[in-house]
């Protein structure tokens, strides 16, 4: 399964043609994405987070 995760990420052009990818490549690669857009919504939280205690802390000192 690591295997097919690095080729996934590897191998990967946007826009490319999906036609020649097996059922099993088109699941591990939406498995793979998945997990990658969770791991960006979560870095998105917490630098939302960090803004948002900044500007309390900077806009505090006013």
């Amino acid at each position: 399964m690591e295997n097919d995760v690095k080729s996934a990420l590897e191998n990967y052009h946007i826009n490319e043609d999906l036609y020649g990818l097996s059922i099993e490549e088109l699941k591990v690669r939406i498995k793979v994405f998945n997990n990658e857009i969770l791991r960006f919504e979560k870095e998105l939280l917490k630098k939302n987070s960090d803004l948002s205690a900044a500007d309390q802390l900077f806009s505090s000192k006013k």
